[in-house]
């Protein structure tokens, strides 16, 4: 009689499976891994912009920007930038017609990039108006940082992943 041979894979064939499995995943997780970090650039790209033009927008609404310093997004610049019906201060007098320019939630009182902290002052977007008008602005990014002049009534920025402001990973508003 003849003995029955069993179909199966041996140790070897098994072995080669799994290094080719290893092989191709260790191919992809660098491109998986990468795709978290350049949706939040996205994101901030997207956001900085979205500043930008409702700052312009209050611009051409009002003819000028509010005359107290605003250099952050926080509670103050947004209760200007929404309608607020919750008669915050800045809000009454600085947008009286109580005009939307930028839709974010009331609760919000810092707004944060994606590297940020909510809520905290940690990644808060940075911003300079040209208050006299004169379509530039020129500022120091961070202390100690470059001086930078833009072409631009408005200038929004994050200072990136690493939170330094002033390094090649800021997102600008001037920048592409």
């Amino acid at each position: 009689m003849r003995p029955t041979l069993r179909r199966g894979f041996t140790l070897i064939e098994t072995l080669v499976v799994v290094a080719i499995i290893g092989v191709l995943a260790g191919l992809l997780l660098p491109v998986i891994m990468h795709v978290p970090r350049r949706a939040k650039v996205m994101r901030a790209r997207r956001e900085v912009k979205e500043l930008d033009e409702a700052w312009k927008a209050y611009l051409v609404t009002y003819k000028r920007f509010p005359d107290i310093p605003i250099t952050k997004m926080d509670s103050n610049a947004l209760a200007i930038l929404r309608d607020d019906p919750g008669g915050h201060t800045n809000a009454i007098l600085y947008n009286p017609r109580s005009v939307p320019f930028l839709d974010i939630r009331r609760d919000t009182l810092y707004y944060c990039d994606p590297w940020g902290v909510p809520n905290t002052t940690y990644g808060v977007y940075n911003v300079r108006l040209d208050t006299n008008l004169q379509n530039y602005i020129q500022f120091r990014m961070g202390p100690g940082g470059p001086t930078i002049t833009v072409g631009s009534h408005v200038a929004v920025w994050s200072n990136g992943p690493d939170g330094i402001p002033g390094t090649a990973d800021d997102i600008c508003s001037w920048k592409d």
